[in-house]
């Protein structure tokens, strides 16, 4: 796999993860050497695998603009856990100005 770009070889990793089915799926900013094009393509994937197969996914970003809807749970730790519960709940957190990007 040396051969492959880092964007190449990023979505055979997550091929390779996705394959299997799982009931668990833990990804570390799994977009970040993807082109946009694919990573939309990539949030549809996920979107699918938790609609259909009720696959628990636990999705690591710093980039919540593509990752999450108003149904996901999103946890968000500066430090400490400061939230934890519904997107579109901390979208109103984040206005309140308890959060900072």
């Amino acid at each position: 796999m040396s051969f492959l770009s880092g964007g190449q070889q990023q979505r055979v990793f997550l091929i390779r993860a996705l394959i299997s089915d799982p009931e668990l799926l833990i990804l570390d900013e799994p977009t970040s050497a993807l082109d946009p094009s694919f990573r939309e393509k990539f949030y549809h994937l996920l979107d699918d695998l938790h609609t259909r197969n009720k696959t628990t996914i636990i999705h690591v970003t710093h980039d919540l603009t593509d990752a999450v809807k108003d149904d996901c749970k999103i946890m968000y730790i500066d430090q400490r856990i400061k939230f934890f519960g519904l997107y579109k709940d901390f979208e109103e957190f984040e206005h309140r100005g308890h959060h900072h990007a």
